[in-house]
């Protein structure tokens, strides 16, 4: 079984990348654009396979604790999010933290000084092992943030979540739990 992770029009797609695919028995995709692009190759739309992740699931009748799912343009390109979504997710943390009992889940560790820096004396959770974040995440009653992979592990806990998403891979969310925002000019 081969996993590769691509993001390329399929007209760009190198050489090397485009021979795998031709010759793989399966393709799976967890998003319409990746579907789009690989479409005349067979591939197969899928969800994210971190809604598998839970052996079990909550029941939330109340919100008593926001998980913010912190991200930065500092970090390195596969792990960054934008300018643009960086300063709405820290205004629209400023005021939930205002509001609601809160917690910061990182997912790298370049994260740390940042929220660090931007949030000082809020506390954060990090693990550098995939497995301690569903113990992070069940934690908490609503995920907020713009990591797919976090959203789609809250899902799989039966936590609602608002997505502020980054890529288009983020439509993997809908129909699971979340609210998708899409962050504009306006």
């Amino acid at each position: 079984m081969n996993g590769i992770h691509i993001f390329f029009f399929l007209k760009n797609i190198p050489e090397p990348y485009l021979s795998v695919l031709k010759n793989s028995k399966l393709i799976v995709v967890r998003d319409s654009y990746s579907l789009n692009q690989l479409s005349i190759l067979g591939a197969n739309h899928l969800p994210c396979p971190s809604f598998f992740a839970s052996e079990s699931v909550k029941n939330i009748s109340e919100i008593d604790k926001i998980a913010l799912i912190f991200g930065t343009y500092k970090s390195p390109r596969s792990n960054n999010i934008t300018t643009k979504t960086y300063e709405f997710l820290i205004e629209t943390y400023k005021y939930i933290l205002h509001e609601y009992n809160c917690e910061f889940v990182c997912h790298y560790v370049d994260e740390l000084e940042e929220v660090y820096k931007e949030f000082h004396g809020t506390n954060f959770n990090y693990s550098y092992d995939a497995e301690d974040y569903i113990k992070i995440y069940n934690k908490f009653d609503l995920v907020v943030g713009q990591r797919v992979h976090g959203i789609c592990l809250a899902a799989s806990l039966g936590i609602r979540a608002v997505l502020s998403p980054q890529t288009g891979g983020a439509d993997t969310c809908k129909g699971f739990l979340s609210e998708i925002i899409e962050v504009t000019n306006d």
